[in-house]
Order: C-alpha cells, then sequence, then structure tokens
C-alpha cells in the first residue's frame, strides 16, 4: 500500500466589521424588497380605487341618462297637465257646449294645438288667448275664428299671447265692434288687428301705447259716432308730436266730452264762430269736419286771443293736442283716415316679416317641442290618472295608519334619527377623507423609503467593497496574493511544500476572500506545514487524515 498524506487546512478571516456590514446588508436587502412589496400592494390597492371610482362614474352616467329620462317625462307631464288645465278653464267659460268630450271642446284643444305647431306661441299660450277671449264674450266658435288674427297681432306688436288677446278684444269693446255673428266679428277683429298694426308702422307710437289710447278714448269717441281709424289717425298725429298712451287718450277723451257737452263759456264761443256740433239728423258731426270749422273761425285772431278762446272751448288738458290737430288740418287727418281704413291685410304682413327671423324661427322650433311633449302627456294621461288615483287613497290609508300609531311611529323616529345622524357623521368624515391627497402622500412616503432603502444599500455596497479591499490589503501582506513575486514568497511561508501547485492553489483560494478553505490533498512525502507569519485577526486550524 503506498503511503499517502493528506493535509487539511482551513483558514477562516474574521473580521468584527465586515460581518456585521453584511448582515445589514442582507438587512437592508430585505427590507428594500418587503418595502417594494408592500408599496406594489398599496399600488395595487390604490389601482383597485382607481377602478372603483371609474365604476362609481358609470354609475352616475347611467343614473345621469336615467335622470335625463326621468326629468324629460317630468317636464311632459308638467307641460301636458298645464295645457290641459288652460283648455279646460277656457272652455269652462264656453258653457255645456265646449265640455270635455264635446266636439267644441276638441275643436279648441285642435285650435290651440295647431297654433303650437305653426307658431311661435306654445299650444299652452294659444289656450290662454282662447280663455281670455271666452272672457270678453267670444263662444267657442268665435274664439276658434279670432285665434289666428289674434296671433298675427301679438306676433305684430311683440307682445304675449295674452296680451294681444286682450288688447283685441277691449278694442272692439271700446269701439262697439262685438258682435254675436261670427263671421262679422271676425271682421270687424281683423279690422282692429289692421288698424293696430298699420298705426304703429306709421306714427311714432307703437301698439301698447296705441292700445292705451283706444281704451281711454274709444268709448266715448265711438258714441259720438267716431271710428277706429278716425281716433288712430288723430292718436298717430298726437304720437308724432310726443304726445302718446294715456296722456293722447286723455287729450282726446276731453275733445270729445268738451264739444258734445259744452260748457256756457264754450257754446258762447263755439256760436260767436260758427261752429256746427250737429248734423241735420242730431247727431255728432265728424269729428274733421268740426274741427275744419274752428281752424276757420280762429282765422285773423292773434296768439292771446286765440289760446283764450280755445281755453274756453277745450279746457286746459287738451289745448297742446287740440294746437296739434288743428296744425295737421282737416285735409291731414281725412287722408291719414283713408290710409287706415285701407289697412286690410296689414296685420297679417306685419306678422309675416317680423316671423322672418331666426329668433322667431327659434322661438317656432320650440314650441313645436312642447307639441311633442303634450302629445307625450295625453298618450299617458290614462296611466298618470290611475297611478295618482291610486296613490290618493294610499295617501289617505297612509294618513290613517299614522294617526293610528302614533307613539310606536314617534319611538321609531327617534331610533331612526340616531341612525341617521350617526350615518351622518360617519359620511361627514368621509368626506373630509381626501383621497387624492392620500394618494400624493403615499407616493411622497414611498419615495422617501425608496431613498433610504437605495442609500443604505449603497451605503453597503461601499462598505463590503471597502473591506474587501481592506482584506485583500491584510492577505497581501500575509503573502497570499498572487500580484508580485515577493507575495508568492509570503505565500510559502505559511505553506511550505515541494508541490508548487499546492501553493499557487493556496493562493487562489485566499485572495480577497475573509473566509478561506484550502483543501491539500495527496501532497508527497515531506510536506511541511508551518504555523508562522500568521497575521493578527487570522485562525489558523490544521487536519490530518491519515495515509492510504
Amino acid at each position: 500500500m503506498a503511503l499517502s498524506f493528506s493535509v487539511f487546512n482551513k483558514f477562516r478571516a474574521i473580521d468584527d466589521v465586515s460581518r456585521p456590514m453584511r448582515k445589514m446588508e442582507r438587512s437592508a436587502a430585505r427590507f428594500g424588497r418587503r418595502t417594494t412589496r408592500e408599496f406594489k400592494r398599496a399600488d395595487r390597492a390604490a389601482s383597485g380605487f382607481s377602478k372603483s371610482v371609474k365604476g362609481l362614474v358609470g354609475l352616475a352616467a347611467a343614473g345621469l341618462s336615467v335622470q335625463v329620462i326621468v326629468s324629460g317625462l317630468t317636464d311632459a307631464v308638467t307641460v301636458g297637465a298645464q295645457f290641459e288645465q288652460t283648455i279646460v278653464s277656457a272652455a269652462a267659460k264656453f258653457g255645456d257646449m265646449a265640455q270635455r268630450g264635446t266636439r267644441n271642446f276638441r275643436r279648441l284643444e285642435d285650435a290651440a294645438k295647431l297654433a303650437g305647431k305653426t307658431t311661435e306661441f306654445t299650444a299652452a299660450q294659444a289656450a290662454e288667448g282662447l280663455n281670455f277671449l271666452a272672457m270678453a264674450g267670444f263662444n267657442a266658435e268665435q274664439s276658434i275664428s279670432a285665434l289666428p288674427g289674434v296671433i298675427d297681432l301679438a306676433t305684430a306688436a311683440q307682445v304675449e299671447l295674452s296680451m294681444a288677446s286682450d288688447m283685441a278684444t277691449d278694442t272692439l269693446g271700446a269701439f262697439n265692434l262685438m258682435s254675436k255673428d261670427t263671421i262679422q266679428l271676425q271682421k270687424n277683429l281683423a279690422r282692429v288687428n289692421d288698424v293696430l298694426a298699420k298705426t304703429t308702422t306709421s306714427a311714432n307710437v307703437n301698439m301698447e301705447q296705441l292700445f292705451e289710447t283706444f281704451t281711454e278714448a274709444g268709448p266715448v269717441a265711438s258714441g259720438l259716432g267716431a271710428n277706429i281709424e278716425t281716433v288712430a289717425a288723430m292718436a298717430g298725429t298726437l304720437g308724432n308730436a310726443g304726445i302718446k298712451a294715456s296722456q293722447a287718450g286723455t287729450t282726446l277723451k276731453n275733445v270729445f266730452v268738451r264739444l258734445s257737452a259744452a260748457t256756457p263759456e264754450a257754446t258762447k264761443q263755439l256760436d260767436r264762430l260758427r261752429i256746427k256740433l250737429k248734423n241735420s239728423q242730431g247727431n255728432f258731426r265728424d269729428i274733421f269736419d268740426i274741427l275744419q270749422d274752428l281752424n276757420k273761425g280762429l282765422e285773423g285772431l292773434g296768439d292771446v286771443e286765440r289760446a283764450a278762446v280755445l281755453n274756453d272751448i277745450f279746457g286746459k288738458i287738451p289745448i297742446a293736442g287740440v294746437n296739434v290737430l288743428l296744425k295737421t288740418g282737416a285735409e291731414g287727418l281725412r287722408e291719414y283716415r283713408k290710409e287706415l281704413e285701407n289697412a286690410t291685410g296689414a296685420s297679417q304682413k306685419m306678422a309675416s316679416m317680423m316671423r322672418d327671423t331666426t329668433q322667431t324661427r327659434f322661438k317656432t322650433f320650440l314650441s313645436a317641442i312642447e307639441s311633442i311633449k303634450i302629445t307625450g302627456f295625453e298618450a299617458l294621461r290614462e296611466v298618470i290618472d290611475s297611478t295618482s288615483t291610486d296613490l290618493t287613497g294610499f295617501a289617505r290609508d297612509l294618513e290613517s295608519f299614522l294617526r293610528e300609531n302614533k307613539q310606536p311611529i314617534a319611538e321609531f323616529a327617534s331610533v331612526v334619527v340616531k341612525i341617521t345622524g350617526a350615518v351622518g357623521k360617519l359620511l361627514f368624515k368621509l368626506a373630509q377623507f381626501d383621497f387624492i391627497q392620500m394618494k400624493r402622500r403615499f407616493d411622497f412616503f414611498k419615495a422617501i423609503f425608496t431613498g433610504i432603502s437605495n442609500a443604505i444599500e449603497s451605503t453597503v455596497n461601499w462598505l463590503d467593497q471597502f473591506m474587501n479591499r481592506v482584506n485583500s490589503g491584510i492577505l497581501n501582506n500575509l503573502g497570499m496574493g498572487v500580484e508580485d513575486q515577493r507575495q508568492r514568497e509570503a505565500a510559502r511561508a505559511v505553506v511550505v511544500s515541494p508541490n508548487a501547485g499546492a501553493i499557487e492553489r493556496t493562493m487562489s483560494e485566499v485572495v480577497n476572500r475573509s473566509t478561506v478553505d484550502v483543501n491539500l490533498n495527496n501532497l508527497p512525502q515531506g510536506t511541511e506545514v508551518k504555523k508562522n507569519n500568521l497575521p493578527p485577526g487570522f485562525k489558523l486550524r490544521m487536519g490530518f487524515s491519515g495515509a492510504e
């Protein structure tokens, strides 16, 4: 059996700094991994919260769609119910002949709906116009016939349809143009509308001002035989001089009153000027003829005397207006009146011009939309009526139940109030919780911890490299390096062997390591191991195995 030796050399370099630093490095790595893992988990939670928010937004959008539908239905019910109430109120004024279910009622509905579909006024506004016509004494048939003309007047005057109905009907009454004959009434209404429209386009007055003049002076003037065209010509002339509305109405009323019921002073002056107030039939003469005679009688008088005569005849109130009329002259007034008498179709023409605008077209569009709502309401009317009846019964039953169970309900209400208060506080706290701010703070702390972790890791790596350099320097000082011949000689001082290969392996195992395990097997006979030149901090433990 060949003699062999096995030599086990174990070098363990234990440094009091490198081992704690390696432990710190491992701890920092674990901290970094754990921090990263927690932040990823938090990111997933934030992402989930974001998805939840998106889900809530989706639900909100769906809820908004439902709300739009409900709002549309509610609007349709509101508009339809308003139209129904207005048309029923108008029909009620026409008596039994226009009760719901009758032909007249359906005709009233159809007339209002047609106006809503084809004009800038809604069906509900048209129904309101029919209501005013009913209050003025029109029957159902007359109101239906009059409605288109009233709508034209409202368009021409740029006033509400109810106001136009009031203006037209009051003017008819002021000039005694009401008639039980539907055809004649329709003609009279068209005449009124045309005079109103023509006067406002030929004089410096608007329709509302002219209407005020008519209502003030019309009853007195028409009572003395003056027609609407005569008063309109006088009102337009006064309007051009700045005397308008009720002031013009008061002026004209006083002119007619002071001439028809002359005072002794007025009668004396009229007789002196040879002015007759009545014709051969005993009726009041045409006011323009009287004014013509007055102008002739005043010729040759001085300003002072002229003013005194006019004051005796008319009084102080209408003097300014009388001077305007006299200056215009009877011929000018007659020409103006003739122009107004030929004003047939003026209202319709003016209305057509007023409708030729973007604003009016848009109003017509909105009116058509309301017609759709009314149609929708009528489709739902039976369901709404049935539901309303059921809900009314339920409300009455509920009222009876509440009345009979006051005490238990009060106790229950107390509990509900407490719960509601608690929930309210919770919701208030949640409302104060700023999720966006939380995410920002989360990202901030994440960045801080990541920075700390990176700093610790960098520091540990630096210390590790530093300790490796220190250990390398120590080993080089022991002769364990391979940089030069001197280091190789120092290594041989530790392990002396005729086998050069063993020395090289020893050096390669030792360099740059704080813990070195060196195994030398099957060394030739004569190998010698020495424990000399050991540096501080190193321990050398040697073991021998038996020979084979």
